[in-house]
């Protein structure tokens, strides 16, 4: 048995304070049958200046890939601000912003992930992300993991 999933998502920072989901893209590889799709939402802004925590966004998002046809699943996107906060990077405390995401898809690929995101306030770096995740279309897929960054500063 063989599967593999990658999922790389786009965020964007504006100057203004604005975080943009700007595509996600999965890629799903079972059994050597593969099978790609990116989503984009409308509107495509997570969190606005200003907002203030407890505030909701809800994205109506759209999955499209080659030879997908009518498996790709309708997902609707849930935004949540949770509200400012300190994360501790590379020994020192953080300004971040946390955003929790709960995301729907239904159709032939269904499931539900909850996202939470930690970024930092002057950058839009994300800091720290949680997931948990459960779907199931081509095989069933259960996704539990945190990462957290430990330095602002690159090396090797």
């Amino acid at each position: 048995y063989y599967a593999k999933h990658v999922y790389t998502v786009r965020y964007c920072g504006t100057p203004e304070g604005a975080l943009r989901l700007i595509s996600s893209r999965n890629q799903n590889e079972v059994f050597s049958v593969r099978r790609d799709s990116t989503t984009r939402c409308t509107p495509d802004v997570l969190l606005q200046p200003g907002q203030r925590a407890g505030e909701v966004r809800t994205l109506a998002c759209r999955a499209d890939g080659p030879g997908m046809g009518d498996t790709l699943p309708d997902v609707k996107v849930e935004a949540t601000f949770v509200g400012e906060e300190s994360l501790e990077i590379g020994g020192r405390p953080r300004p971040v912003r946390h955003v929790r995401l709960r995301i729907v898809m239904k159709g032939l690929q269904a499931g539900s992930v909850v996202q939470d995101m930690w970024y930092t306030t002057d950058t839009h770096l994300l800091a720290r992300l949680k997931t948990k995740a459960d779907g199931s279309g081509m095989a069933r897929f259960l996704s539990d993991y945190q990462i957290t960054l430990k330095d602002l500063r690159p090396a090797q």
